[in-house]
């Protein structure tokens, strides 16, 4: 069981990996670019939702949202980096909610 949740989130997380490097290359064009880092923190994220959402616990989304402005705030005023933080936060969300729709 556990094995079936692992590759889903590998699946999860590569397909990902491509769609932000495609979103990269339309939206973004020159400035930000993704890096490991960057790659990271995005599958560290993903993962706190999924298993705040596995273990019953949505309210994780709330505080996701929360800790995401609160650093939004204080960070970048690129236009282009804005469009790229609003989309990358939808894809992330639906696609924690989705994983856990997948293996309920």
């Amino acid at each position: 069981m556990i094995l079936k949740y692992l590759i889903l989130w590998v699946i999860l997380e590569s397909t990902l990996t491509l769609v932000f490097f495609s979103i990269e290359k339309l939206i973004l064009k020159k400035g930000i670019t993704l890096n490991l880092s960057s790659i990271s923190k995005g599958m560290l994220e993903r993962l706190m939702l999924i298993l705040g959402l596995i273990n019953g616990y949505p309210q994780i989304i709330t505080a996701f949202v929360a800790l995401k402005i609160a650093h939004k705030i204080s960070s970048n005023k690129v236009k282009s980096f804005d469009d790229f933080f609003l989309l990358g936060n939808i894809i992330s969300v639906s696609s924690a909610i989705i994983f856990v729709w997948l293996i309920n």
